[in-house]
């Protein structure tokens, strides 16, 4: 930033044209005014059409005050004022708005504005069409109204603009906008009050506005409407964009790039637009990171963001701002020898009669009359770690999302620390003392591991915003302190030196979960709840985080209610364990108690398919028909558990169907399939299961092209499929998505023709008799839209318009998701018959594994990233149970 003015300083001694001298006081004056709308824009991810129009009202209300005889000073106090107003104003209606919405508000504020600068009812204040003239600008005898005296002024605005956004985006509050950009959700759970973030960057943002006003008002001399149509917001935009949005000196290039191009078109100022135009378009698709970004790839550097707080800030324990109510010390940290069940060594047990640290009484949470939550009641002793599991879809995530605000109870009460938290909203439960954490970590990708932690300390940092803007000795003592507790809470949870300073989309998985626990006890939260803290980790990874979870607990001061589906490692940590299954509470006590109990294990694993002839939601509920057409006779065959297993011919089918090898796939730093190998045959019957979390539905988007591959091979018949999802369903491998994926507003024969064509064919009568014949039920449904079948119709059809691609391997996901059990049988005939009958090979993923291994040729379970295949007889309850936990 100093470089940057000392050179546009220097340039106003040298360059003495008065055109190009023109230039550059128009660029710096549209700079400041991108500048400060890059907080909107690059850190917010917001756009506004509509800053055009704040610098109308800046440069009128400047010139009129000035008509008006009013001394400069006044005149600019107006002329900011006013101009701060009106954002404000306009601020209330942008934040209530989504993306889109706010866009359209602001782009709607730039006609309303140059339409009453031409409009007659205001001629005597805006000179209509006319336009004003500007009066002088003389300042203690400086002329600062042309030349170098306003080069010079120009400048100084400027300055004032990049100083003062460098610290409001390089600070706290521009770490909360990166933190609401990332997800509202999460910036709301950490204390983040969101609108008032979002207004209050607004707002800022008029103060570029303001200085642009006067600067240009006085390099016009004359204002007319025409100086500030609403194509000049648009152009604000693509001068941040162009220029390299998110950075600070990025909008100011971008700027100075398009006050340059009148004079470098000034033969041809009728293509001035065009060229704009094209300009904009390229840096889009070519370099979305603008010049400044194209400048660091070319010279080899990384794109400077704006400033985050300064890298000197250091601190270790023993300062007032280290966790002192934590005892961070790292003696009082250090983890106690802890027997081969990783508990803690002479742990006290609590007092039966102590008083709960949560109660969750009697919660009910209803959506549209379907109850996710049932008659919840849970209470989590003070200094303990309370396990909450469940089978998928059972109401976890649910009573998280309650228990911290984003849902309300339908009924019941939830009381933390004796207060009744039911109807606060997420910033007030989380000043009540709740953190969280969060399946996926939800980083600020852009922000270090430190900056991270952080935004934990956010509910706690209620600062002015002319302290942070100006940064003195206070706020730069707090960030000091500040800085000091991100890396004790780092050290603690067992992070490395050289990670803390690395951005978040640069370090591992693991390290990301670390990160993300560190940030929730940061500001000393008297329970914390923890969301799958040990997802998509390997065991060795497992371990680091349940270490880091243990020394939390070994000091007693922090109650943990952790949710998880990883069962080994909730024997391992937790003292209580309360299960969940279809949104009531199934057994609660000591872990290794509730995870033998039978019926837990049957919550989690199932029960072998009953394959009879049934009438399900696939068929006869409320007289619809079934999957067998009343009159049809049942298939016996699938009665008999010896009659299951696909008919083999005396060919080797083996280098028949689908082969995957050694599949690496992940998502940016985090692996989640490691070397998985795999093989489904034509005539074939293949299911695979694994825990919530474990990487199935990875898997299949994998192969099917949905997501990048990374390492490994696929071959279909021994030819490589192809990476795009249209080439792979060419190449015969359909994928039936988890949640069916059919399309609501077209009938089910349309859904069925969008099968066929999607892959170059066309579906004829013969093939719709044929797919009919194995789906009887759809025949009455042909012309019903897909949006009013039930859910047993809807993955018939799926799998039906999966079959009409005339796929080799067919892939279906969560087969069970939704659906009754009867339904779910009946679809598992399906799938049966289609292997035996017509020789298709299926891959069906679900979680419930005993109902597959009763039906399937082989089974595979996926666990820590990589595939088990189960040998032998599998069906055992206490096998199956063995290979899950």
């Amino acid at each position: 930033m100093a470089t940057a003015l000392v050179t546009l300083a220097a340039l106003g001694l040298i360059v003495r044209e008065a055109s190009w001298q023109y230039v550059l006081i128009l660029g710096m004056a549209w700079g400041a005014v991108a500048v400060g709308m890059n907080l909107w824009q690059g850190y917010l991810g917001e756009l506004s059409f509509g800053h055009g129009a704040l610098v109308a009202i800046a440069a009128y209300a400047w010139t009129v005050a000035r008509t008006a005889g009013l001394s400069p000073i006044l005149a600019l106090t107006i002329c900011v004022g006013l101009t701060l107003i009106a954002c404000g104003i306009i601020g209330l209606a942008v934040v209530q708005l989504s993306h889109f919405g706010s866009a359209v508000v602001t782009f709607f504020l730039a006609f309303v504005v140059s339409a009453g600068l031409q409009s007659s009812a205001f001629v005597d204040l805006t000179g209509s069409q006319s336009g004003l003239l500007v009066p002088d600008l003389h300042v203690l005898g400086v002329d600062f109204g042309n030349g170098v005296g306003l080069y010079y002024l120009a400048l100084g605005f400027l300055a004032v603009v990049l100083f003062s956004s460098s610290n409001f985006g390089g600070g706290r509050r521009g770490h909360e906008l990166r933190l609401v950009r990332s997800s509202e959700q999460v910036a709301s759970l950490l204390g983040v009050k969101v609108k008032q973030a979002k207004w209050t960057a607004f707002v800022f943002t008029g103060l570029g506005a303001a200085l642009a006003g006067v600067v240009i008002a006085q390099a016009l001399t004359v204002i007319t409407p025409d100086s500030f149509s609403a194509a000049v917001s648009i152009t604000l935009v693509a001068m941040v964009v162009v220029g390299g949005q998110g950075t600070l000196l990025g909008p100011l290039l971008g700027a100075l790039f398009f006050a340059a191009l009148p004079s470098i078109f000034q033969g041809a100022p009728e293509n001035q637009a065009l060229y704009a135009s094209i300009t904009f378009l390229v840096f889009v698709v070519l370099a979305p990171a603008g010049i400044l970004g194209a400048l660091s790839r070319w010279g080899g550097a990384t794109t400077k963001r704006l400033p985050s707080r300064p890298r000197t800030l250091t601190g270790t324990g023993g300062e007032s701002g280290s966790m002192e109510a934590c005892d961070t010390s790292s003696e009082a940290f250090d983890v106690p020898e802890v027997d081969s069940g990783r508990r803690i060594a002479g742990e006290c047990d609590m007092a039966a009669t102590a008083a709960a640290a949560m109660e969750i009484a009697d919660v009910s949470v209803a959506f549209d009359g379907v109850h996710a939550l049932s008659g919840v009641d849970i209470t989590v002793t003070p200094g303990q770690i309370h396990a909450l599991i469940g089978p998928n879809g059972a109401g976890k995530t649910t009573l998280i999302n309650a228990v911290t605000g984003l849902l309300r109870p339908t009924s019941g009460e939830i009381r933390v620390n004796g207060l009744a938290t039911t109807k606060l909203s997420p910033p007030e439960i989380r000043a009540a003392g709740v953190g969280r954490t969060f399946q996926n970590p939800s980083l600020v990708d852009d922000l270090s591991a430190v900056e991270n932690v952080a935004l934990g300390l956010l509910s706690q940092q209620r600062r002015w915003l002319l302290v942070d803007l100006l940064r003195p000795t206070l706020g730069r003592n707090a960030d000091a302190d500040t800085r000091a507790r991100c890396e004790e809470a780092l050290r603690l949870v067992g992070v490395s030196e050289s990670t803390w300073n690395k951005r978040a989309d640069e370090i591992s998985l693991a390290d990301r979960k670390l990160v993300d626990l560190a940030r929730s006890f940061v500001a000393e939260p008297t329970i914390l709840l923890l969301d799958e803290p040990t997802a998509g980790l390997g065991e060795q990874e497992i371990h680091i985080v349940e270490d880091a979870i243990l020394k939390l607990r070994s000091n007693g001061r922090v109650t943990i209610l952790l949710v998880a589906h990883h069962v080994a490692f909730v024997r391992r940590v937790a003292d209580t364990v309360t299960v969940l299954d279809g949104g009531k509470i199934l057994a609660s006590g000591h872990p290794e108690q509730v995870t033998s109990d039978e019926r837990v294990l049957e919550a989690f694993i199932g029960q072998p398919a009953e394959l009879l002839n049934l009438a399900g939601e696939f068929g006869s509920t409320a007289g619809e028909p079934a999957l067998c057409s009343p009159g049809e006779p049942a298939d016996s065959s699938l009665a008999d558990p010896e009659m299951l297993q696909p008919e083999r011919s005396g060919t080797d089918l083996s280098s028949q169907g689908m082969r995957v090898t050694d599949l690496t796939v992940g998502y940016g730093p985090a692996r989640v399939l490691d070397k998985v190998s795999l093989h489904v045959s034509r005539g074939e019957l293949v299911g695979l299961t694994g825990r919530n979390g474990a990487g199935k539905t990875t898997l299949l988007r994998a192969l099917s092209g949905m997501i990048g591959r990374g390492n490994g091979l696929v071959n279909m018949d021994s030819v490589t499929v192809p990476p795009s999802p249209v080439d792979a369903a060419r190449a015969g491998l359909i994928h039936v998505p988890e949640g069916r994926g059919v399309v609501g507003s077209l009938s089910v024969l349309e859904n069925l023709q969008v099968g066929a064509v999607a892959v170059g064919h066309k579906l004829t009568n013969e093939d719709l008799d044929h797919i009919l014949s194995r789906f009887p039920a759809l025949r009455p449904l042909l012309q019903r839209p897909a949006g009013l079948l039930s859910g047993g119709q809807q993955q018939m059809l799926a799998i039906a318009r999966g079959l009409a691609a005339k796929p080799s391997i067919l892939m279906v996901d969560e087969l069970s998701l939704g659906l009754s059990p009867k339904a779910t049988s009946e679809a598992l005939q399906v799938l049966v018959r289609l292997t035996r009958e017509s020789g298709e090979g299926v891959l069906v993923v679900d979680q419930n594994i005993q109902t597959l291994s009763s039906v399937c040729d082989r089974m595979y379970v996926l666990r820590d990233g990589s595939l088990v295949e189960l040998e032998g007889d599998s069906g055992s309850i206490h096998e199956l149970q063995e290979v899950y936990f």
